[in-house]
């Protein structure tokens, strides 16, 4: 596999490990850095002497053993068939941001990591492994992997939940897999655990404890059957074949009142549009399952009808807009 470093990544490990070095009295790496860096200045011309200290760089940042690092825990998981054959890492600040991502193709994988991360070698080893299971979920013609549909067609905060709840029940399977492979961090089974319950807060404690065990311990869901299960508890125990044990009325019951978000564009609100027929099914053309009990904020609500306005050529909507 080939192996690419973001030049910033490379830059700010290596300089982060002469910061170690000097605090500890250990001078050696930063003068042999400095030493090579001389001759660049010297030697080099100045149309050229960036690319040559990224070059120094990337081979301070190979010499510290974080390539090797990376490639360990690569070769677990390459050699199958359809496993990309490029690799690039690149740097992010925030956590929820690190990642991988398959290209169109399938033949490049991209990460994002934090300098933090791929410094702590327990910490990187994690993600990786974690992060390349999805890869090996998604190249796995029985798992179907599918994003060319939406989760939901009522609202984009419908949208977001059913997200977060499909990524946690993936990163629960995924997490099972880890722990029987003597992979998994001390206590990140407790917070997956929690994450999970707070997804789904209206199931009962009993059928939720069975729900988690079946996707921690046995199968691996399909990505049809994530599907299913993030509409909500009783699809979720339903595909688990798991006694449904459910408080409340609804699955999926946003909160509408002064201050909450509206349904679609998710913005806090205190205003909020009277749901008059035209305007619902000016909302209903865009997002079907969207209902008035839902509420939509005036802002939303003047979108929706000046473009109804002026694609229906409707003069009662005008007016109103107007008005």
């Amino acid at each position: 596999m080939f192996l690419t470093f973001n030049d910033a990544l490379c830059e700010i490990l290596v300089e982060n490990e002469f910061q170690d070095g000097l605090s500890k009295g250990d001078f050696q790496l930063r003068d042999s850095f400095r030493k090579q860096a001389d001759e660049i200045y010297t030697k080099v011309t100045l149309r050229k002497r960036e690319t040559s200290f990224f070059t120094l760089y990337r081979r301070f940042f190979s010499k510290l053993g974080y390539t090797e690092r990376v490639k360990g825990i690569l070769e677990e998981f390459s050699g199958g068939d359809g496993f990309p054959e490029e690799c690039y890492f690149a740097r992010t600040f925030r956590e929820d941001e690190e990642g991988a991502q398959l290209s169109e193709d399938g033949v490049r994988l991209g990460f994002q990591i934090r300098a933090e991360t791929l410094r702590d070698p327990e910490q990187c080893a994690y993600l990786l492994r974690h992060e390349l299971t999805h890869i090996l979920d998604i190249l796995d013609p029985a798992f179907d992997y599918d994003t060319s549909r939406p989760l939901s067609e009522v609202s984009p905060s419908e949208e977001s939940l059913f997200r977060d709840r499909y990524r946690t029940l993936w990163d629960l399977s995924i997490d099972g897999r880890l722990e029987r492979k003597g992979f998994l961090p001390q206590d990140l089974k407790d917070r997956r655990a929690s994450e999970f319950r707070s997804l789904f807060l209206n199931l009962g404690v009993e059928a939720a404890e069975q729900v988690f065990a079946a996707l921690w311990n046995d199968r691996r869901p399909s990505s049809g059957e994530l599907r299913q299960m993030v509409t909500g508890a009783v699809s979720l125990c339903a595909v688990l074949n798991i006694a449904a044990e459910i408080f409340g009325e609804g699955e999926f019951q946003p909160t509408f009142g002064p201050g909450s978000s509206c349904p679609l564009c998710q913005f806090p609100t205190h205003e909020w549009a009277e749901p008059t027929e035209e305007l619902s099914r000016a909302v209903n053309e865009e997002y079907p399952a969207w209902e008035p009990t839902q509420g939509i904020c005036s802002q939303c609500a003047n979108r929706y009808l000046f473009t109804a306005a002026f694609s229906t050529n409707s003069p009662g909507i005008t007016r109103k807009i107007i008005e």
